[in-house]
């Protein structure tokens, strides 16, 4: 049975699992919660006996990261793997700037380790708390001109249910490749990932005011002539705060205004001060205006209704090149995020906003509140969508990496189409 628990209580209290038993793991926004056992293995092998175990006893097995996703993607009553034991730097090649690390490294650590050898990712998300599987498997992402965490991977080793360790790239099974890049979590367990880097560089921060009117003709430009451009549209006021971070000499002093890419660009740490639910939607960067009127609508219908809506943002991405299931895979996108507390009414408003993009072809962020099921998501991936179930069908046949949130995307009669 299968007893994961949205958790909807003004006071974030865990409530009681169906079984009556206790959670052992909640997600960061405590919004959902599980009861599966917790392992935390420390080697290579440890984690290979850990999946072959649970897999010939025929358990479910999801792995948790820093659990940020706001949704129940890492849920699973049988086994919960941590791979936060397994979080150092592997190799470095510095002729090539790339390096291979261990899956549960979290973001933070990664690039002040890269900084130790003049090294940096070419973007980040904006927070750094994440591990980088997590990242990984959910298409976590920064603004930009690059595509999601998952566009510099250049080569991962995958352990599927039978400990089977599978490397993955461009040159090695490369319809797994493009699976992998971003799996949500339910081909296998990432073990380690081989990440192309850049040289250490710094970044010039700068903020201004504009009016959305104002953006909506120049937001083409302003992201053309930035190296990194965001957004935030105060929706009672109808202005936005726009952000740059553009690159500078490597010998300009750190200052306020100047730091280092690593660190300017983890805009939000510290000032995430508790849980909060989200949507974000991409969509293509060409469809902007036409979103912004609809989102107005939106707007105005939840305040007419006693639900504020406060803050719309906007980030950039490119195209992911070789990731079936990013939300970007097709097309340059930007998404656009709206945040609300948990209330009686937030499923409901976060549904609609969903709603609003869909038809847009707007595809949700794949670690945040959503709504997608396999028909939605068939509608907007296409046959992306049926070349990953291709590769799960291989990898994983008898579904041991998944739950119910995998269920619902990967619809069971799918497979029955698949010879």
């Amino acid at each position: 049975m299968d007893t994961r628990v949205p958790i909807i209580s003004s006071l974030m209290l865990i409530v009681n699992l169906i079984n009556g038993g206790s959670p052992t793991w909640h997600n960061w926004s405590e919004n959902y919660a599980c009861s599966g056992t917790i392992m935390s293995p420390r080697t290579k092998d440890e984690l290979i006996a850990v999946i072959t175990d649970a897999a010939q006893k025929n358990h479910k097995i999801r792995v948790i990261g820093s659990g940020h996703s706001l949704n129940d993607i890492a849920c699973c009553d049988d086994l919960l793997i941590s791979l936060k034991n397994l979080n150092e730097i592997i190799s470095i090649n510095q002729a090539k700037q790339q390096v291979t690390v261990q899956a549960g490294i979290t973001l933070e650590k990664l690039s002040t380790l890269l900084a130790q050898h003049n090294l940096a990712l070419s973007n980040l998300i904006s927070i750094t708390e994440p591990t980088l599987g997590g990242a990984i498997a959910t298409a976590s992402h920064g603004t930009g001109h690059t595509g999601t965490i998952s566009s510099f991977i250049t080569q991962m080793e995958l352990i599927t249910a039978d400990g089977v360790i599978h490397r993955l790239s461009l040159d090695s099974d490369v319809s797994a490749f493009h699976a992998a890049c971003v799996s949500l979590g339910t081909l296998g367990v990432l073990y380690s990932i081989t990440l192309q880097c850049e040289s250490l560089f710094k970044l010039e921060y700068r903020k201004s005011s504009i009016s959305i009117d104002d953006l909506i003709v120049r937001f083409k430009q302003l992201h053309e002539e930035n190296n990194f451009f965001q957004f935030r549209w105060n929706a009672k006021t109808n202005m936005a705060i726009i952000e740059f971070w553009n690159r500078v000499s490597f010998d300009a002093p750190v200052s306020e205004s100047v730091q280092y890419s690593y660190e300017a660009l983890a805009c939000e740490k510290g000032k995430i001060c508790g849980p909060v639910l989200c949507s974000e939607i991409a969509i293509s960067v060409d469809l902007l205006s036409e979103a912004m009127k609809t989102i107005k609508a939106f707007v105005q219908k939840w305040q007419h209704n006693g639900k504020e809506i406060s803050y719309i943002n906007g980030r950039f991405a490119k195209a992911d090149q070789h990731a079936y299931l990013s939300p970007c895979a097709d097309y340059d996108v930007i998404f656009l995020n709206i945040n609300t507390v948990v209330d009686q009414r937030y499923y409901e408003v976060l549904q609609d906003f969903e709603q609003c993009m869909y038809t847009l072809k707007g595809r949700p962020h794949w670690g945040k509140n959503h709504f997608l099921d396999y028909e939605k998501a068939f509608a907007l991936y296409g046959d992306n969508l049926l070349y990953f179930i291709e590769v799960k069908k291989r990898l994983d046949p008898n579904d041991i990496f998944s739950n119910a949130y995998i269920a619902k995307i990967f619809d069971k009669d799918i497979f029955k189409r698949i010879k």
